[in-house]
């Protein structure tokens, strides 16, 4: 019983890091093929992503992403995008290196070569929430 609740918080809070750091590529209300690429590869090498038996592969990631890019494009634009950011960055807090997820996400933004106002919002947001200083 505690083993299967363990696995769905765990799942629970994997899609939670992924759509955080897929946010990412649509802060900027622009899709870019090189965002959508870096974010399949820097979020691989995340720990906790690393330390999944079977191992998520960039297929699978980019299955992810084309499966809830409406849905989260959707939460991006509506009133309810705060409370949503703030419940997602809740259940990724309990990750142990939020700095490296805050890595990632600086270079899905970095990806198309600018760093658009509302990226570096969703990243110092982010940061302060989890009370770590960006320097």
């Amino acid at each position: 019983m505690c083993k299967i609740g363990t696995i769905r918080m765990i799942s629970e809070e994997l899609d939670d890091l992924l759509s955080l750091l897929a946010m990412m590529i649509f802060a900027d209300k622009k899709v870019v093929r090189s965002e959508v690429e870096t974010f399949m590869s820097a979020a691989n090498h995340l720990q906790v992503l690393r330390d999944i038996d079977p191992r998520i592969s960039e297929p699978r990631l980019l299955a992810w992403f084309n499966t809830n890019k409406a849905s989260l494009i959707k939460i991006l634009n509506s009133n309810g995008f705060e409370a949503w950011l703030k419940s997602v960055l809740d259940s990724v807090s309990s990750l142990k290196d939020k700095t490296a997820i805050l890595n990632v996400m600086n270079q899905i933004s970095l990806a198309d070569g600018e760093v658009h106002v509302s990226e570096k919002a969703l990243m110092v947001f982010s940061a302060r929430y989890w009370g770590i200083d960006l320097k």
